[in-house]
């Protein structure tokens, strides 16, 4: 039995990596926004709560004064150890970069970097005892960047950057770091980017030199909610890289990103560059082509 710290625990990808860790009968330390309730509805899940496999907390990633209780939880039921840290939490504002308030752009950057550079920093000591493992879910947008990505794909850069550092420093303490890469799988995410995107709303719609294009954005992404890979996959991934010897820095996952990486390892910088854009301007900017 492993202990592991699972963030993002209440949907996509995290809880789909709950289900099977608690089926496998780690224990599980998970984060969720709010109350346990969103997640003990399960059957499965509450059995693993009740016999104190599952602990459920209420941690924010944009508060790290709320980090303490994981630390804390750590110590008093887990004996201080700590043999993987699965930072999953992350969301996405998809929308051009003009569009986008300096509050949106700060708070993307709060949760999809300095919360899960944080949390780590906070837990590395556990993490050292156990000679264990950090899991950062980063995205194919991490390896490259599309038009109205920009800011979350910015994320996911640093992200990759701080774990490829981390890979190295902590190789002489036994703790390795992997990174998960995918691509477009059936979860909450184009959903939610959606709804944020469009919660932004006015300021994007109105604006005269993008609102025929973000029309042309929002009925692409709603395009993909319904398809892409199973999800599962990536939560049977994630689930190996807890409990395998060995873990790989990079994990690219998804037909579409493996896609991706070849193109972006074999082409040239600008063709491979022309041909990304060429195909998000059939999506969107379709209207403006000649």
């Amino acid at each position: 039995m492993k202990t592991i710290v699972l963030t993002g625990a209440s949907s996509g990808f995290g809880l789909l990596v709950l289900k099977r860790l608690v089926v496998k009968k780690h224990r599980v330390v998970a984060t969720v926004r709010g109350s346990s309730d969103r997640i003990l509805h399960d059957p499965a899940l509450k059995e693993a709560h009740q016999n104190g496999l599952l602990i459920v907390l209420d941690v924010h990633m944009e508060r790290p004064d709320t980090f303490a209780l994981i630390k804390e939880t750590l110590s008093q039921k887990c004996d201080g150890r700590l043999d993987a840290l699965i930072n999953n939490a992350g969301y996405g504002v998809l929308r051009p970069i003009e569009l986008q308030t300096p509050e949106q752009i700060k708070h993307q950057f709060q949760v999809n970097v300095f919360a899960p550079i944080e949390l780590t920093r906070l837990l590395l000591p556990e993490i050292k005892k156990a000679k264990g493992r950090i899991i950062n879910i980063s995205s194919i947008a991490g390896l490259m960047s599309f038009p109205f990505y920009g800011i979350y794909s910015a994320t996911k850069h640093a992200l990759e950057a701080a774990s490829e550092a981390l890979r190295t420093e902590l190789a002489p303490f036994g703790v390795q770091v992997s990174l998960v890469e995918p691509g477009g799988f059936r979860t909450e995410f184009a959903k939610r980017s959606l709804s944020l995107g469009q919660s932004t709303g006015a300021q994007s719609l109105a604006c005269g030199d993008y609102s025929h294009w973000v029309k042309n954005f929002d009925q692409f992404l709603d395009s993909k909610k319904e398809i892409g890979g199973n999800p599962d996959r990536v939560a049977a991934l994630i689930v190996r890289l807890c409990e395998q010897k060995r873990i790989p820095l990079h994990n690219v996952i998804g037909a579409d990103a493996q896609a991706l990486k070849i193109l972006s390892a074999f082409l040239p910088k600008p063709l491979e560059f022309w041909i990304k854009h060429h195909l998000f301007k059939r999506q969107v900017f379709k209207d403006h082509l000649r």
